[in-house]
């Protein structure tokens, strides 16, 4: 509050005579988190990683039974090697400024203050990392598991970038079926394995969708997400992120939802290098960092890519 005074000021605090103080907690900004170590594969040796910037992984070879008639001369099946190469083919780096007037006068606080810019790095490193993994994996999936004509016999609609689907809360749940129904057909369904990503208004719709009585029953009555805002167990079978990071599409109001297999997509991203330089031209410091990252869809196969609208009205 201000204290109106005689002077004519509006109260002290308007004055030359107001005094400063500093609190030494520092305001915390709002921040996404991200999943994309929940719904990729990293499970190889770090040390090829780290010192190659090209991997060759090797795919299990495909063998056929043949049909056997009596006193028949066989004949061997040659199996190739299918190999592929996955690439930490990006880089990013940071650079702080850092004025030695500024550390000089934080005086206590500074410590704090230098922890806060690392976590704004950290930060900022996820929402990158979150948005190049998901942006790129609806260009990565196998033509039959996106689009139009989806599906083994391509006659499952899973909407394109030209012609999204809309999606409400009743038919919410049926078309999520149809990236198991795609996900089953190209054989890479397993329990457990398998992840939903959407956007948050289209979560909306399952918590305003017909089954929304029922995530209050039974043994979800402790973990309803009407109460927690998280997901009760799993919708047909996939675990669901919901992620500010699910890509849009340019051009409209419709919104890429992915569904498939955690271990389908590799990822690695490194910090190979930091520092802190003293400037010989000023009083200032730099802290500066150097990452390298990469992601590949070894099984394009395994995701499925659906463009939607989210229409919160039946």
């Amino acid at each position: 509050m201000a204290f109106v005074n005689s002077s004519g000021y509006a109260g002290l605090t308007d004055t030359p005579l107001a005094r400063v103080g500093y609190a030494k907690k520092f305001v915390r900004r709002f921040f996404c988190n991200g999943m994309i170590p929940d719904i990729t594969y990293s499970d190889y040796d770090t040390v090829l990683v780290q010192c190659n910037q090209i991997v060759q992984f090797t795919k299990q070879p495909i063998v056929r039974w043949k049909p056997y008639q009596k006193n028949q001369d066989l004949i061997p099946q040659e199996v190739d090697l299918d190999n592929f190469c996955f690439e930490l083919c990006e880089a990013d780096y940071v650079s702080i400024k850092i004025d030695t007037m500024d550390e000089k006068y934080l005086c206590e606080r500074f410590r704090e203050w230098e922890a806060s810019v690392m976590l704004s790095v950290q930060q900022d490193k996820e929402q990158r990392l979150n948005r190049y993994v998901l942006g790129r994996l609806p260009l990565e999936v196998a033509p039959q598991s996106t689009g139009l004509t989806a599906g083994y016999d391509t006659q499952v609609s899973l909407g394109s970038s030209g012609s999204p689907v809309t999606l409400t809360p009743n038919t919410f749940v049926q078309q999520i079926s149809y990236h198991q129904l795609v996900l089953t057909e190209a054989c890479a369904w397993e329990d457990g394995k398998m992840a939903l990503v959407v956007p948050p208004a289209f979560y909306n719709l399952l918590l305003n969708g017909p089954l929304s009585n029922a995530l209050t029953m039974g043994n979800c009555v402790n973990c309803s997400s009407q109460i927690t805002g998280k997901a009760p167990g799993q919708v047909m079978g996939f675990d669901v992120y919901k992620s500010t990071y699910a890509p849009k599409i340019v051009g409209g109001s419709a919104s890429w939802i992915l569904a498939g297999r955690k271990d389908a997509t590799m990822f690695a991203e490194d910090i190979i290098t930091s520092r802190i330089v003293q400037s010989p031209k000023g009083f200032w410091r730099e802290y500066q960092m150097l990452m390298v990252y990469g992601e590949k869809t070894i099984q394009p196969q395994a995701w499925t890519a659906g463009a939607y609208i989210a229409q919160q009205t039946n």
